[in-house]
């Protein structure tokens, strides 16, 4: 809620970005980079990375279309408020072709730890001790395009303070062994979990399914 009125001098304050670097460099020739985090720390505030990002370099963010219209109109302009464009999950592909097309360097970000739909692809990691299906999308996306990957790390630093970490997964996902990037991923996911498990959303109810004998592994 606080987002709707914040100043951006005083988001600026609360919400810190390290290492911004890598994602100039991994979109200097002007290829786009998706940017992969999970439900941790405040996930609402990171659209405010565009205060801090090169003005060629256009901020979008993927979500996944709510049922009701009020609430999805309210979230949109939540998560608008800095200036990104919100991408509907169905229109995703369309979305990065139109700009790729059009010489538009983009960041965007895949919050990427729900549960996923059952599927032919599914591809299934230990994370957190469990056996644990994960969304491999971001991945499908990124290596078809040839985009850069990134991850970013939330931490709490007090009551309304987080310091988010940029790290790289890959500078170029379409020379990557498949699965590979999700791996990363999930594995960076899972340390940021560890070293402050309080402030993960545990209601994804990702481990609702068995792993079957079949899966891919």
């Amino acid at each position: 809620i606080k987002t709707l009125r914040i100043t951006d001098e005083e988001i600026r304050e609360r919400m810190v970005f390290e290492n911004l670097e890598i994602v100039e460099q991994l979109t200097r020739d002007g290829n786009s980079c998706l940017m992969s985090l999970g439900h941790c720390g405040n996930w609402e505030w990171v659209p405010s990375i565009i205060l801090h990002l090169p003005s060629q370099i256009k901020l979008g963010m993927v979500y996944k279309r709510l049922s009701s219209k009020d609430f999805d109109d309210f979230f949109l302009r939540l998560r608008s408020r800095f200036g990104p464009r919100a991408i509907e999950m169905k229109s995703i592909y369309r979305t990065i072709v139109q700009n790729r097309n059009e010489g538009v360097t983009m960041l965007i970000g895949f919050l990427n730890d729900q549960r996923p739909r059952p599927s032919a692809n599914e591809f299934w990691v230990k994370f957190l001790n469990q056996d644990t299906v994960v969304q491999t999308g971001m991945e499908r996306i990124a290596a078809q395009m040839g985009f850069a990957v990134t991850y970013l790390d939330i931490k709490k630093v007090k009551r309304g303070f987080y310091k988010c970490t940029v790290s790289a997964i890959t500078a170029d996902a379409s020379k990557e062994d498949e699965h590979v990037v999700s791996e990363i991923y999930t594995r960076k996911l899972e340390q940021t979990i560890i070293e402050n498990p309080a402030y993960y959303l545990w209601t994804h109810n990702k481990w609702s399914r068995c792993k079957p004998d079949n899966a891919y592994k």
